[in-house]
């Protein structure tokens, strides 16, 4: 996993105010598999990586990638419903975010995020005597909260809840998506900060 951070983020006054992390946590995938699932595994690791600029004393902006783990289910086999066929579903995506933060006492700040992800959903179904696989992509509303926390100059963590809706389409069932995670991020600049 990969992310380039812009020329705005990485020049001048910029990179006083710019930072980059990574993610990971627990994914939950709501209405994933469908009513005859025979079994249903709807939650996931997860992880990603972000990078950010703080455009002022409230407001920073946010793009990341996304890697939302693997949904797998069985369903009775297309033809033999007495054998099993064992699905598999990846999502994966880049998000882009405002995220507006408020700083509290001390190092702690409380955040919120609206954004959007462009993402991609490959299924994988292993039928007894083919292979079947659909791929969609598209684009989701993308909701989050959090807390962060600086505990050095150039370091801070943070807790973070994020809601995806609706991934996926029409050749692969649409699910929307919970994504729980703990994060770190480093803050560019030769300044001190504040948590972001």
């Amino acid at each position: 996993m990969a992310i380039t951070l812009t020329s705005a983020c990485l020049g001048g006054h910029a990179a006083e105010h710019g930072y980059a992390g990574a993610r990971a946590g627990g994914v939950y995938s709501h209405d994933a598999c469908e009513p005859q699932a025979t079994s249903c595994g709807n939650t996931a690791v997860g992880g990603g990586l972000f990078a950010g600029y703080q455009v002022n004393s409230w407001l920073a902006l946010e793009l990341g990638y996304e890697d939302l783990g693997k949904i797998t289910a069985d369903y009775p086999a297309l033809g033999q419903p007495a054998v099993l066929a064992r699905y598999t579903g990846e999502m994966q995506g880049f998000e882009i975010a405002a995220r507006p933060f408020w700083q509290l006492q001390g190092n702690i700040a409380l955040f919120s995020k609206i954004g959007t992800l462009s993402w991609r959903m490959h299924v994988r179904g292993e039928e007894p005597t083919f292979v079947h696989e659909a791929s969609d992509n598209g684009w989701s509303l993308l909701l989050g909260a959090g807390a962060e926390y600086t505990f050095d100059r150039r370091w801070s963590a943070r807790l973070e809840y994020q809601w995806i809706d609706n991934v996926g389409g029409s050749s692969t069932g649409g699910t929307g998506v919970s994504f729980a995670s703990v994060g770190v991020a480093y803050h560019f600049g030769s300044g001190a900060v504040t948590s972001r």
